[in-house]
C-alpha cells in the first residue's frame, strides 16, 4: 500500500505544474556614467588672522574677512585686528576649477569660532597678483565666548577642464 501510495504522490508532482502571476512589476533602465579627473594639490602659505581685539565684558559677536592681501574688515563688536597674514597659494592656474570647503568650524577653547565663505581669490600687493585665500572668521559673543587659539586646516584641490 505504500508503495502505490509513492507512486500516486510521485506521479502527482510530475504531472502538476504551478503557475504564479506577479502584477505590477516594472523594469526599470539606469544609464550610468563617470568622468574621472585628475586633480593637483594647491600649496599655500599659512592664514593667520592675528590678533583680534574684543572687549571680553561686553562681546556680543563679530567677523573679520579678508578684502584682499593682508587687508581686512570687521563687523560686530571687533575692536581691531593686529598683524594679518594672507594665505598665498600657488599651484592655481588661471582656468582652474578649484574645489575646496566652503565652511569649517575651528578647534580651541570654545565652541563658537567658524572660518566661512571660503574661497581662491586674486589679491593685489601693490606689486604682484597673487592666488590668495578669501574667507570670513566668524565669532559668536555673548556666553559662547572663549579667549584664545583657535585652528583649523583647509584642503583645495584644482582640475582643468
Amino acid at each position: 500500500m505504500r508503495k502505490y501510495f509513492l507512486l500516486g504522490a510521485v506521479a502527482l508532482m510530475t504531472a502538476t505544474s504551478v503557475n504564479a502571476q506577479v502584477e505590477n512589476a516594472h523594469q526599470v533602465s539606469v544609464e550610468v556614467s563617470a568622468e574621472l579627473v585628475s586633480v593637483s594639490s594647491v600649496t599655500c602659505t599659512p592664514m593667520n588672522f592675528g590678533k583680534v581685539l574684543v572687549n571680553g565684558q561686553t562681546f556680543t559677536g563679530g567677523t573679520v574677512t579678508y578684502d584682499g592681501y593682508n587687508k581686512v574688515s570687521t563687523t560686530g563688536d571687533i575692536l581691531d585686528v593686529m598683524n594679518p597674514q594672507s594665505a598665498i597659494c600657488t599651484g592655481v592656474g588661471q582656468s582652474d576649477t578649484v574645489v575646496g570647503a566652503e565652511n569649517i568650524k575651528l578647534d580651541g577653547p570654545g565652541d563658537y569660532v567658524y572660518l566661512e565663505n571660503i574661497s581662491l581669490i586674486d589679491a593685489d600687493d601693490g606689486e604682484n597678483i597673487h592666488t590668495a585665500v578669501n574667507a570670513t572668521l566668524k565669532i559668536l559673543g555673548e556666553e559662547n565666548f572663549v579667549p584664545g587659539i583657535y585652528t583649523g586646516s583647509l584642503t583645495f584641490f584644482t582640475y582643468f577642464e
